[in-house]
């Protein structure tokens, strides 16, 4: 089983045991995960903690991109991975959306962060 954390533990857990091939960071999940935007206060956090580091971040995991547009509107450089496409497509959207000098400095990737080589 995938770890799920939050809103997508409670589902995985009422879904129950039809569910063991579930991707519920695919498909329509995908849209209900984008649907919760970042609290201000673990925004602050990622925030302070990437400006100690330089100009470039390297956000694993990085989903639709809850995170990754506001490094990017800060001014950092961001390199988000993740292995959901669908996850990734929608950060595609929201990039698209941006002003141009923030969306360039966004890339994506789409693989296993836990991969040995990518």
């Amino acid at each position: 089983m995938k770890p799920y954390y939050g809103i997508f533990k409670d589902l995985y857990q009422m879904l129950g045991t039809d569910c063991k091939e579930c991707d519920l960071y695919e498909g329509p999940f995908a849209e209900v995960y984008d649907s919760e935007s970042a609290e201000q206060e673990e925004s602050s956090l990622y925030l302070a903690e990437a400006a100690q580091c330089g100009s470039r971040v390297l956000e694993l995991c990085c989903g639709s991109g809850r995170l990754t547009t506001e490094f990017a509107r800060c001014g950092f450089h961001v390199t988000g991975v993740d292995l959901s496409s669908d996850m990734l497509a929608l950060l595609e959207q929201k990039k698209a959306r941006l002003p141009k000098r923030v969306a360039e400095r966004i890339r994506t990737r789409c693989c296993d962060v836990f991969a040995a080589e990518w």
